[in-house]
């Protein structure tokens, strides 16, 4: 939730080429690797498009509540 995509998914597929995870496991993994990073959220979309961080922090907060 912190560090997004695609290096979250990367990851991930990693884990499961090296056989430290099932099929099963890297596709419950990966339902938590879909995310924006806080970064690109508070940044780019909060300040870049909106001129305001909180609307940035509100989407990443999103994002979380949405992954859990």
């Amino acid at each position: 939730m912190v560090a997004g995509y695609p290096l979250g998914a990367r990851t991930a597929v990693e884990l499961h080429q090296k056989g430290y995870l099932t099929r099963d496991e890297t596709e419950r993994l990966l339902c938590f690797c879909n995310n924006s990073t806080p970064v690109f959220l508070m940044n780019v979309l909060g300040l870049g498009v909106f001129h305001d961080i909180r609307i940035g922090l509100w989407l990443w907060l999103i994002h979380i509540g949405s992954a859990l």
